[in-house]
């Protein structure tokens, strides 16, 4: 269907312990026929998948990136010593991208990286040149647009920004409704002052 790679979290509600994950992701990587990401979401799946269990697939180089979405900076921190040069280590909330290249995490993977890409490579981009204060005031511009998704819901709001820049893209699934009038407006104002319309 032409997708580049996978991205495996496992199965929601139900809790193996560490063994049965690394199986689970392991017989993923290795029937699949592209490169795997494995997304640590604790927060929905209900369990986080240990630095053992990802350093158990890297040495095994069953996966080429991690997605991670855990808001413990020590996890993070031992996740990215683990994958080494084997994976990536990408980090799943927005509000932390920059603090996490710190620590050297590679990129981020969110619903506000997929409507505005280009600040996050902007805030990457002079990360790395040592522009650090470039770097903070383009994460502070990112804020509201982080702040409206984080108290309306990222999906819809994603949707709608995706749409307002010319990429219409359709409602979400229900249950979710498409963004209200209201919404709209905000979200507008937010992409207008950030010159992205």
């Amino acid at each position: 269907m032409g997708a580049d790679a996978v991205m495996v979290l496992f199965h929601l509600y139900i809790y193996p312990n560490d063994d049965e994950m690394y199986q689970h992701f392991e017989t993923i990587a290795t029937k699949s026929e592209m490169p795997v990401m494995l997304y640590n979401l604790a927060r929905i799946s209900g369990k986080d998948v240990s630095v053992k269990v990802i350093g158990r697939l890297v040495e095994g180089n069953h996966l080429n990136s991690a997605k991670e979405s855990t808001r413990d900076f020590v996890h993070t921190t031992e996740l990215v010593q683990v994958c080494g040069n084997k994976a990536t280590v990408l980090k799943g909330h927005a509000e932390d991208f920059l603090r996490a290249l710190r620590i050297g995490v590679k990129g981020n993977v969110t619903t506000a990286s997929s409507c505005i890409p280009g600040i996050f490579v902007s805030i990457s981009d002079s990360y790395q040149k040592g522009e650090y204060e470039k770097a903070a005031e383009l994460h502070h511009i990112l804020m509201p647009l982080i702040s409206m998704m984080r108290r309306t819901n990222d999906v819809k709001m994603t949707k709608e920004a995706l749409s307002l820049l010319g990429h219409p893209v359709g409602s979400p699934r229900r249950p979710l409704a498409p963004a209200t009038k209201e919404e709209r407006e905000e979200l507008r104002r937010i992409l207008s002052d950030l010159k992205l319309i």
